[in-house]
C-alpha cells in the first residue's frame, strides 16, 4: 500500500470521526430546535391563554359579585366585557388546540369551559332579571312605607288637633283619656312601622336576610295595634285612614316577602355563579399547570439533550485525538523504521561490506527503495568482481612477459636490439598495467561513492 494511501486513510479516519460528531451535533441541535419550536408555538401560548382565561374569569366573578350586591350597571357592563374577553380567549385556545397535536388536554378543557361559560351567562341573565325585580320591590317598599307613614301622620295630626279642641272645650277626663289612647296607639303603630323599615334597610346594608325574617313579627304587632285602634275610633274619616294604613302595611309586608324571596334566589344564583366560576378557574389552572409541566419537561429534555451532546462531543474529541495519535504513531513508525534500516544498510555498504541485504518487505515507496538498494549492491558486487578478474589477468600477463624477457636476454647479442625493443614494449605494457590498476582503484572509489550517495 502506498504511503500516500496510508496517510490518506489516516486523515480519512479522522474526517469520518469529525463528520460523525458533526452529524450527531446537528441531530441533537435539530431535536432541541424542534422542542424549542414546540415551546414557542404550543406550550408557552397555552400557558398564556390559560392565564388570560383565569384572569378574565376572576374579573368577571368580581364584577358579578359586586353587581349581585349593589345592582350597579357599571359592574354588570364590566362583567359583560370580561365575558366577551373570555369568549375571545376560548376562540384562541380552540385554534391553538386544533393546530397543536401535542396539547391533548387543551381542547377538552376548552369545550368544558365553553359549556360552563354558557351556564354562567344564563346565571348572569337570571341575576339581571332578579335584580331588576328587586329594584321594583324596593320602590314598592318605599311607596308602601310612605303611604303607611302619611296615613299615620294624618291620623295623628287629626287626633292632636282634636285633643287641643277637647281640652279647650273642657271635656271630661274620660273623654280626654280616650283621645290620648288613640294618640298613643298611633305612635306605637308609627314606631313599629319605622322599626320594620329600619330592619329592611339594615338587612340590606349588612347583607343579612335573617333581619328581615325576624321583622315579620312586627306585622303581628301592627295587626294588634290596628284592632286596638279600631275599637276606640268612630269617625268614618279616621276609620278610612286606619284601613289605608293597614293596606299599606299589608303591601309593605308582601313587598318585603317578595324582596326576600328574590334576595335568597340572588344568593343562590351567586353561589351558582361562584361554583361555575371556580370550575372555570380550576380548568384554566389545570391547563396552565399541564402547560407548565409540558414546558418544564421539554426544557429538561432540551437540557438533557444538550448535556448528552456535550458529553458525546467531548468523548468523540478525546477518541479522535487518541485515534489520531495512534494513526500518526503507526504511520510515522511505518515510514521512519524502514528509513533508519536503509541508512544503516547504506553505511555498511559504504564501509565496503557488500554481503549485507536490506530485509524490508513492503509494497510501498519504502519497499521500492529497499529493492533498489539491494539491486544496487548486487550490481556493485558484479562490478567489483569484474574489476578484480581484470586485475588478476593483467598481473598474470606481466609475469609471462617478464619470463620471456629473461630468456631473450640470455640469447645472442644479435637479438639485443630486439631485446631492447622488447624491453621497451615491456615498459609500455607495465605502464598499461599500472593504468589498469589505477582504473580499478578509480572504479572501486566510484562504487563506494555510489553506495554513499544511495
Amino acid at each position: 500500500m502506498k504511503l500516500g494511501i496510508k496517510i490518506g486513510l489516516g486523515f480519512a479516519a479522522l474526517l469520518i470521526i469529525s463528520i460523525c460528531l458533526g452529524g450527531l451535533a446537528i441531530f441533537n441541535m435539530s431535536n432541541i430546535k424542534t422542542k424549542s419550536t414546540m415551546l414557542e408555538k404550543e406550550y408557552v401560548p397555552e400557558v398564556g391563554i390559560a392565564n388570560q382565561i383565569e384572569r378574565s374569569s376572576f374579573r368577571t366573578m368580581y364584577a358579578m359579585r359586586g353587581y349581585g350586591f349593589t345592582g350597579e350597571k357599571s359592574l354588570l357592563d364590566n362583567a359583560n366585557e370580561n365575558i366577551k374577553a373570555l369568549h375571545e380567549r376560548l376562540d384562541q385556545a380552540k385554534v391553538l388546540g386544533d393546530n397543536s397535536p401535542n396539547l391533548k388536554a387543551l381542547k377538552p378543557a376548552v369545550e368544558k369551559v365553553e359549556k360552563e361559560l354558557a351556564d354562567y351567562e344564563k346565571a348572569v341573565a337570571e341575576t339581571v332579571e332578579v335584580n331588576a325585580k328587586m329594584d321594583e320591590y324596593r320602590h314598592q317598599l318605599d311607596s308602601s312605607a310612605k303611604e303607611y307613614m302619611d296615613n299615620c301622620n294624618d291620623f295623628l295630626a287629626g287626633q292632636n288637633k282634636k285633643m287641643e279642641a277637647d281640652i279647650k272645650a273642657g271635656l271630661s277626663e274620660e273623654q280626654l283619656d280616650e283621645r290620648l289612647e288613640k294618640i298613643t296607639v298611633v305612635n306605637d303603630i308609627i314606631d313599629v312601622g319605622n322599626a320594620t323599615r329600619i330592619a329592611a334597610w339594615k338587612s340590606q346594608a349588612q347583607r343579612e336576610p335573617k333581619i328581615i325574617q325576624d321583622a315579620y313579627t312586627n306585622f303581628d304587632v301592627m295587626k294588634e295595634k290596628f284592632a286596638e285602634l279600631r275599637k276606640i275610633t268612630r269617625l268614618e274619616e279616621d276609620i278610612k285612614r286606619i284601613d289605608n294604613t293597614e293596606n299599606a302595611a299589608a303591601q309593605y309586608k308582601q313587598a318585603m316577602v317578595n324582596f326576600l324571596d328574590l334576595w335568597l334566589k340572588n344568593v343562590e344564583l351567586g353561589q351558582k355563579r361562584g361554583e361555575i366560576g371556580d370550575s372555570v378557574l380550576a380548568q384554566a389552572r389545570e391547563v396552565a399547570v399541564k402547560g407548565m409541566e409540558g414546558t418544564i419537561n421539554i426544557a429538561e429534555e432540551a437540557v438533557s439533550a444538550l448535556g448528552k451532546s456535550s458529553n458525546i462531543m467531548i468523548a468523540g474529541l478525546i477518541a479522535a485525538v487518541l485515534i489520531g495519535i495512534l494513526i500518526a504513531f503507526f504511520i510515522t513508525r511505518a515510514i521512519t523504521k524502514p528509513i533508519f534500516m536503509g541508512v544503516k544498510f547504506a553505511e555498511t555498504v559504504a564501509n565496503g561490506d557488500l554481503t549485507q541485504r536490506l530485509d524490508i518487505v513492503q509494497k510501498d515507496e519504502i519497499g521500492q527503495l529497499a529493492n533498489a538498494l539491494n539491486n544496487m549492491v548486487d550490481k556493485l558486487k558484479e562490478v567489483v568482481g569484474n574489476v578484480q578478474s581484470a586485475a588478476d589477468n593483467v598481473a598474470s600477463g606481466s609475469q609471462e612477459l617478464s619470463a620471456s624477457s629473461e630468456e631473450m636476454s640470455q640469447g645472442s647479442t644479435e637479438q639485443a636490439a630486439a631485446a631492447e625493443e622488447a624491453s621497451s614494449s615491456m615498459e609500455q605494457m607495465a605502464a598499461n598495467i599500472r593504468q589498469n590498476a589505477d582504473n580499478a582503484m578509480q572504479t572501486e572509489k566510484i562504487a563506494s561513492k555510489s553506495a554513499e550517495d544511495a
